[in-house]
């Protein structure tokens, strides 16, 4: 028995729907694989064949299984503009501060140091998704330079206190903070 127009039609169009969603499942688990063996890779301190060969190795299964909790857990995330440019800042942050650091380490031994201080930064209040995610993710990009910590944040309020070393350049704590209008800070 054949089959009929109506079932050729359905099955000519759902093709491209369904091609369109392995195409997002591969490029997501290509995204998972590169990032996985380059956080390897960066833990190295001199990168050699063998370890670039089990970098990429230990990548792929990592990555199907974070492809696969994510659907298991049906999480859905949507990456403000903004939080794309912190990540492209901390680099240029964390070299200034290395910089500001090592002046600031070798004045504070010869007893002519200003002292650190701590500083508070509004962050997005709550435990909605994109609060979470605003709150974590400034987090770990200003402690990932030198010059700042991040010492405590407060879900209810959205107050996050930062122990600064140097005042940084640019100023990243200043750009993940949220301005009165509930925008980003400086860079939104």
């Amino acid at each position: 028995m054949g089959t009929s127009r109506n079932e050729r039609e359905r099955s000519a169009t759902a093709a491209p729907g369904a091609r369109r969603k392995v195409a997002g499942i591969v490029l997501e688990a290509a995204c998972w694989w590169i990032a996985c063996t380059a956080v390897w890779l960066a833990t190295l301190g001199t990168i050699t064949k063998a370890e670039l060969v089990v970098a990429a190795g230990a990548g792929l299964p990592c990555a199907v299984l974070a492809c696969a909790s994510r659907r298991a857990m049906r999480l859905r995330a949507r990456i403000p503009a903004r939080v794309w440019r912190w990540a492209f800042l901390v680099p240029v942050t964390a070299v200034t501060d290395l910089v500001r650091v090592a002046g600031w380490a070798v004045r504070a031994t010869s007893g002519r140091g200003r002292s650190s201080r701590i500083v508070s930064r509004a962050l997005p209040p709550g435990e909605s998704a994109p609060a979470t995610g605003w709150r974590a993710t400034a987090a770990v990009a200003v402690s990932a330079t030198p010059g700042t910590l991040v010492l405590d944040v407060d879900p209810d309020s959205g107050v996050a206190l930062m122990h600064a070393i140097v005042r940084s350049t640019p100023a990243l704590d200043a750009r993940v903070a949220v301005r009165t209008d509930g925008h980003g800070g400086s860079d939104a």
